[in-house]
């Protein structure tokens, strides 16, 4: 499975997708909720209509590629956003039919809902168990039309995060469940880390152990890789994990961000 995210100078493009790797492909960018309708809403027109979104529905056609999924939130949609239409029947059946009307259009074969998080950013505590009334609701209508429902979620299990999601409910209602590992570290920690650990606590084999306990479906989890890089401004040239640090790295021009470069401004540097 291969989910592409949208961005200007960074950007992959569907013809450079080796089909041979992929089953399923998700188009994850630029699509939310309407907080007020619930419906859902485009909001990166850019990067759904100037990079034609429909021209990822011919991947389908080709060798190996089976499904093809558009996510609806993500970090830069609002989580109050999900909570006020998971909190209203009205909304939830506006959003459902929506989602219906949206798959058609853009010639899918299924949605992956990207809530980041319920109870957080904006959320309220009923979020936890209006996000399994949403996708219960929402599995009955995709199952009526042959759809792919997937989540993704934030797969690591301190206790804060367990609270997010009823886990052995989730998983009844749901196709498949992407776990995300990789904002498992603070680039504003004073040490130098993994960003997806596999060991130690909250590492990714503790937390997969958990989630395929919890949800007795191991069958339906999928185990996200981060192709991004966490970088780090290290003391005394000291690069070994667990090395002092002053802080995250600097900006890059492609994400503007302290500490976070993509995998293709990493490889650049890698080969200098």
């Amino acid at each position: 499975m291969a989910s592409f995210d949208y961005l200007d100078e960074s950007k992959f493009s569907s013809w450079e997708i080796d089909p041979r790797l992929c089953s399923y492909l998700v188009y994850a960018t630029g699509v939310g909720v309407d907080g007020e309708t619930g419906s859902v809403k485009i909001t990166d027109r850019h990067g759904i209509f100037d990079n034609d979104l429909l021209s990822f529905a011919s991947m389908t056609r080709r060798e190996n590629i089976k499904r093809l999924l558009v996510s609806i939130g993500g970090w830069l949609e609002e989580s109050s956003d999900f909570s006020k239409m998971a909190a209203d029947s009205r909304k939830r059946e506006r959003f459902i039919a929506s989602v219906i009307d949206f798959i058609y259009e853009w010639r899918m074969d299924g949605i992956q809902i990207d809530w980041r998080y319920p109870t957080q950013r904006g959320g309220k505590p009923e979020d936890r168990k209006n996000f399994i009334l949403l996708l219960k609701e929402l599995k009955t209508m995709i199952d009526g039309h042959e759809f792919i429902l997937m989540v993704t979620v934030l797969g690591r299990t301190d206790k804060s995060t367990l609270e997010y999601y009823d886990i052995p409910k989730l998983i009844q209602h749901v196709h498949y469940v992407n776990l995300m590992f990789y904002v498992n570290r603070d680039p504003y920690q004073m040490h130098l880390s993994y960003n997806a650990p596999l060991s130690g606590k909250n590492g990714v084999i503790e937390s997969v152990k958990l989630w395929k306990k919890l949800s007795k479906a191991p069958g339906k989890l999928i185990l996200n890789i981060p192709l991004f890089v966490r970088s780090y401004i290290m003391e005394n040239h000291k690069t070994s994990v667990g090395s002092p640090c002053k802080g995250p790295g600097l900006k890059t021009p492609l994400t503007r961000k302290s500490g976070f470069m993509t995998y293709n401004e990493w490889c650049v540097q890698a080969d200098t």
